[in-house]
């Protein structure tokens, strides 16, 4: 059932195309009842809490995972151009064409490894660039000659870093959070720490992956066996256990800031429009911009 397909680990480099395109972390998305045309018939993408909120800023759809304005980001960026960002940033498992995938690319129309997914949120901890996994630090043959281990990959950029460093405001903003997982959440840490879960179809599988400036953890939960968990979510299964990996990973480490702030523009928009704030805008917020 592809309206409860979901895998939204993946979402963020969607968003992090879009605000390299012009979107804002202000931009108003629409998440209300969607038909996507896709092989088979009408697909209607769903929300983790199977409800609909409405115009909701692209900074709260990306933090409570909503399901429906990741799609309607999908379609608007178009799947293929999407498809061409995940690829650059190392998940080779998806080999087939935009078309395949549809929108739905977004939430997990496409089987990833847990190693992919560890690699490119690597990628955005140093700010949108792949590099490669050293898993062999040194090597040498029964003489003693020392071995050459062959790279996986060359290191490469597949986002701006202007956009990734928004992506990661975002992405460790707990009010922004916390609607849809509470502020007493499992990504709630002793330091900030940019962080996604994600939730496959049927409760079979979920993933929470994240960083800080100096670690990235990916933590996947499931059956080997492919049998359903039972109502187990990424913020229940795989995110108390980030949390617990994260922290052991960052001890005796005086974290770095996550986002320089510096490097932002501020003003003061309307949350019900996304535009700046008007003298009849009820309750205005500080939000953040590129320059310009």
């Amino acid at each position: 059932d592809l309206a409860d397909g979901r895998l939204s680990t993946i979402s963020p480099f969607a968003y992090g195309l879009a605000l390299a395109r012009g979107y804002t972390l202000a931009t108003v998305l629409s998440d209300a009842e969607a038909h996507v045309a896709a092989e088979g018939g009408d697909w209607v993408p769903r929300n983790y809490d199977r409800r609909v909120h409405g115009p909701v800023r692209l900074r709260a759809a990306l933090q409570n995972s909503y399901n429906v304005p990741a799609v309607r980001v999908a379609e608007a960026l178009g799947t293929a151009a999407v498809l061409r960002v995940l690829r650059d940033a190392g998940f080779e498992s998806l080999q087939a064409s935009a078309d395949v995938y549809g929108a739905g690319l977004v939430l997990g129309n496409g089987d990833v490894t847990l190693r992919e997914l560890a690699r490119a949120y690597r990628g955005l901890a140093r700010g949108g660039v792949l590099e490669p996994v050293r898993e062999v630090r040194a090597a040498s043959d029964a003489a003693g000659r020392p071995l050459v281990a062959r790279r996986e990959l060359a290191p490469r950029r597949f986002l701006p870093g202007a956009a990734v460093a928004l992506l990661a405001d975002a992405l460790s903003d707990e009010p922004a959070r916390a609607p849809a997982f509470g502020l007493a959440n499992a990504l709630r840490l002793p330091f900030p720490v940019a962080a996604k879960t994600g939730t496959s179809r049927a409760w079979v599988d979920n993933w929470t992956a994240g960083y800080t400036a100096e670690r990235t953890v990916a933590v996947w939960v499931g059956s080997f066996d492919g049998r359903p968990m039972h109502g187990v979510s990424g913020i229940t299964g795989a995110g108390p256990i980030f949390g617990r990996v994260m922290v052991r990973a960052m001890r005796g480490i005086t974290p770095a800031p996550l986002v320089d702030r510096t490097r932002f523009a501020r003003a003061a928009i309307c949350p019900l429009s996304g535009k700046r704030a008007g003298p009849d805008c009820p309750g205005a917020l500080d939000e953040v911009f590129l320059p310009g």
